[in-house]
Order: structure tokens, then C-alpha cells, then sequence
């Protein structure tokens, strides 16, 4: 489980890096016009409604254990900095922001590790909504970007070692 969550933490570092875009917008449940456009509309409004519930829920959500409470924090920091990037010259300036933010993510993904298995499987459970809702929004950001920043963003990210 704790793999999973540190699986979810380098995704959103990939997403980043990859340029990532936005989802395609999901049809209204009420634009259904076939019979057979119901079940999509419906499944594509439950899938909406479940987003926005983890969505809802992930900014609260309290985390017991303290090596992952102070991973997702360090998660958070790491997010929030890429939501400073507006322009080309945020973007060059990410690297030394983030350097030392990498360093705490790797040091706590080892203390994550070293935890029982199950102590990790549920801390990994705490930590997940929260990286989860924090990689969307990265994601959105990033891709919201003017491509040439989103360029400059890519190549400042693959300067800085991911964390092991």
C-alpha cells in the first residue's frame, strides 16, 4: 500500500513532467439524448460526484501516522510550489525551490519504508486522498500553462533526481 502512495507522489512528478493536460470535460448527465447515452451520462456524473466528494474530503482528511502525515506535507509543499509557476521565469526558478523539498520526500518515503506493513498499508490509506487531490491539481495547473512554459517547466523537473 505504502508503494501505492509513493507511486501516486512520483505520478504526479511524472504528470508534470509530461505535460500533462487536463482531462477531457465529462458530457452533463442532463446532454444524454439516446437511451444508451443514459448509462454514460450517469456513470460520467458518478464519476463526477466521487471526484468531487475526494475532493471534499482529501483537504480534511487527518492523518494519524506522522511519517506520512509529514510526507503528504511535504507533498503538499512540493505542489504548491509548482502552482507558483505562471510564467517562463517561475519555471526556471523551480529547481532550487524544490530541490530541498525532494530531499524531506525522500527522506520520509524511507521512514515510510521502514514502518511494520501493516502500519504502512494504513498510513498509505490516510496519505492517499490527500496526493491524490493534490496530483489533480497540479496536473490542471501544469496543463493550463502556455506550452512554452509548460517546456521550461518539463526541463527544470528532469534536472531534479526523483525521489527513491
Amino acid at each position: 500500500m505504502i508503494r501505492t502512495t509513493l507511486a501516486l507522489a512520483a505520478a504526479g512528478l511524472f504528470l508534470v513532467a509530461c505535460d500533462a493536460k487536463p482531462a477531457p470535460e465529462v458530457p452533463k448527465p442532463e446532454a444524454a439524448a439516446a437511451p444508451g447515452d443514459a448509462d454514460a451520462a450517469a456513470t460520467a456524473k458518478a464519476m463526477t460526484d466521487m471526484a468531487a466528494a475526494m475532493s471534499a474530503s482529501g483537504a480534511n482528511a487527518e492523518i494519524k501516522n506522522p511519517q506520512m502525515k509529514a510526507f503528504v506535507d511535504s507533498y503538499d509543499q512540493m505542489v504548491n510550489v509548482v502552482l507558483t509557476v505562471k510564467d517562463e521565469a517561475s519555471a526556471k526558478a523551480i529547481g532550487p525551490q524544490l530541490k530541498p523539498i525532494m530531499a524531506k520526500i525522500e527522506e520520509q518515503s524511507k521512514a515510510l519504508d521502514a514502518l511494520p506493513e501493516s502500519e504502512k498499508a494504513a498510513a498509505s490509506m490516510q496519505g492517499m486522498v490527500r496526493i491524490m487531490g493534490a496530483t489533480t491539481k497540479m496536473a490542471q495547473h501544469v496543463g493550463s500553462l502556455p506550452p512554452e512554459v509548460q517546456k521550461t517547466l518539463n526541463a527544470e523537473l528532469e534536472k531534479i533526481p526523483p525521489p527513491k
